[in-house]
């Protein structure tokens, strides 16, 4: 639910508190579009959701600018493929 703009902000956090190599596991449901979107109340709590996703293209982009990429995986989900989503599955390292 992070905003893409702000995902760089939050990378360099986590890249902050890690040791040298140190790893980061990093997994988020896609759409795999790059859009943000945001759902008007749909549980009647006065509350909208709001989603941001990335390609894969976007996201990886995104990492590598702060971690080293490990491994990547889309990982598929019988219960999200039905509104065409998918699992993006990053073990990522710090940067020496």
């Amino acid at each position: 639910h992070i905003p893409k703009d702000d995902l760089p902000f939050i990378l360099v956090k986590i890249n902050s508190v890690l040791k040298p190599k140190g790893l980061f596991y990093c997994g988020v449901y896609t759409t795999g579009k790059t859009e943000e979107t945001i759902i008007k109340d749909p549980n009647g709590t006065n509350m909208p959701l709001f989603f941001s996703y990335l390609s894969d293209d976007d996201l990886l982009k995104v990492v590598n600018h702060y971690f080293n990429v490990v491994y990547f995986k889309k990982i598929l989900n019988t219960k999200k493929k039905k509104y065409g989503m998918y699992f993006q599955s990053l073990l990522l390292r710090k940067h020496p």
